[in-house]
């Protein structure tokens, strides 16, 4: 007996912490839940259910942001069967890929002034990357728009785009250098070209040139 309420207390003990609403395997969230639980993510912008389907094991819910009109779709999935701390919950991985859409095209026609290679921007030397620099900030500037609806922790963790940039001096001679820049609404070009030429110091040993 005095197991069965241990284990009960370790049950409700482990609810309260990780919120729990449900142990009924199968269950999914309400439509007011699943709204209020996107709304964690989507900043000023409020959002509403246009349509919902059943399919594969989850519910797809069709939402429409109400500033912008921004369509996407968020999938909710159920309690699973592997116990009853396995929470329902949403994916809301498709209102970040519609947040870079609205970004991507202006960030791609940026891109065309520079040279691609592989998916990444190669650069020769210190005049080029201080070129691509400022088209970084140029594509930064563009994303800072999404102020508008999200702080700025929210564009550093979801940034518009992340960019491998590449210094090659030869078309024939390997990448002595590399690195992922996220724009994310904080770059400023001359302060990103100095921390990539001091990080290229660090890496090979001598001054760009």
């Amino acid at each position: 007996m005095k197991k069965s309420y241990l284990l009960a207390a370790v049950v409700v003990v482990a609810c309260l912490l990780t919120g729990c609403r449900s142990f009924v395997q199968g269950s999914y969230l309400s439509d007011n839940e699943v709204i209020s639980e996107i709304q964690k993510y989507t900043g000023k912008e409020t959002v509403s259910i246009v349509s919902e389907t059943d399919g594969d094991g989850r519910k797809i819910y069709r939402m429409r942001t109400s500033d912008r009109g921004l369509e996407f779709d968020l999938a909710s999935l159920p309690v699973g069967k592997s116990g009853g701390f396995n929470f329902a919950h949403i994916s809301p991985s498709e209102y970040f890929e519609a947040i870079q859409d609205i970004y991507r095209p202006q960030i791609e026609e940026l891109k065309k002034d520079l040279n691609l290679s592989g998916g990444a921007i190669v650069f020769k030397n210190r005049e080029e990357l201080s070129y691509v620099c400022q088209k970084f900030e140029e594509m930064d500037r563009l994303y800072k728009k999404e102020l508008e609806y999200h702080d700025a922790e929210y564009l550093k963790q979801f940034p518009a785009d992340r960019i491998v940039i590449s210094r090659r001096d030869n078309p024939e001679i390997k990448d002595d250098f590399s690195y992922t820049v996220s724009i994310d609404g904080t770059i400023n070009a001359s302060k990103l070209e100095q921390f990539l030429l001091d990080l290229y110091k660090e890496r090979t040993g001598k001054d760009m040139e």
